[in-house]
């Protein structure tokens, strides 16, 4: 059976819908307008904003610098008047120190150079053996007066070797009757002291042959 072969009939398309658009919209007489809203303006921005926050920035910092390093000077400038003033404290007191130092050796080398002279020395030993002894009667210690010799009237004469001594006085029990008991006294030098030999009104021939007395003219 013979079949009528027919081009195939293409879709046709659908019909579009009319967009809202083509249409006017109509309004609504009793429908009130919406508010107008007033229209603010726009601030102009300020130019150079982050310039002047950078500049503010780095004032803070050298203000910040600048009151740390007065602060650092002025804790190095307290430091250094309180080492000023302990090293003027101590610089008096050594200096104190060495004017009592200086002294005390200034006072020792006059109490060594201060001596008591050959006569002195003489008459502090005659005095010290006569005050030793004591009076029987009143039991007091007996009383020292002295005298001169020589034609020059000194209190004390040496031999010409000046190793004996020779003394005029008096040794009693009172002063009134000391001066009236005149007696000679004999003194040899043993080493660097004077040592007392023996004292009497007349010549003692025993101890002047015991200790080699000189004859009194030997004595000046």
């Amino acid at each position: 059976m013979d079949m009528d072969l027919k081009p195939p009939t293409r879709p046709q398309p659908l019909p579009t819908q009319a967009s809202a658009s083509q249409y006017p919209q109509q309004t609504d007489p009793f429908k009130t307008d919406p508010p107008v809203m007033p229209q603010v303006p726009s601030k102009p921005k300020r130019k150079g904003g982050k310039a002047g926050k950078t500049f503010l920035m780095i004032l803070l910092v050298l203000v910040l610098l600048g009151g740390v390093g007065y602060g650092v000077y002025y804790w190095q400038q307290q430091n250094v008047d309180k080492l000023a003033k302990e090293n003027k404290a101590l610089t008096a007191q050594v200096a104190d120190t060495n004017a009592k130092v200086a002294e005390l050796e200034t006072g020792a080398g006059e109490e060594e150079v201060v001596t008591p002279t050959a006569d002195e020395q003489v008459i502090t030993v005659v005095t010290n053996h006569c005050i030793a002894g004591v009076d029987d009667a009143t039991k007091q210690a007996l009383v020292y007066a002295q005298g001169t010799a020589g034609t020059e009237n000194k209190k004390v004469l040496y031999s010409t070797d000046k190793r004996f001594a020779y003394v005029n006085s008096s040794c009693s029990a009172t002063a009134a009757t000391a001066t009236g008991a005149a007696r000679a006294t004999y003194l040899k030098l043993v080493g660097d002291e004077w040592v007392f030999l023996y004292s009497g009104q007349a010549t003692d021939p025993i101890s002047t042959k015991l200790y080699a007395i000189p004859a009194l003219t030997d004595f000046k």
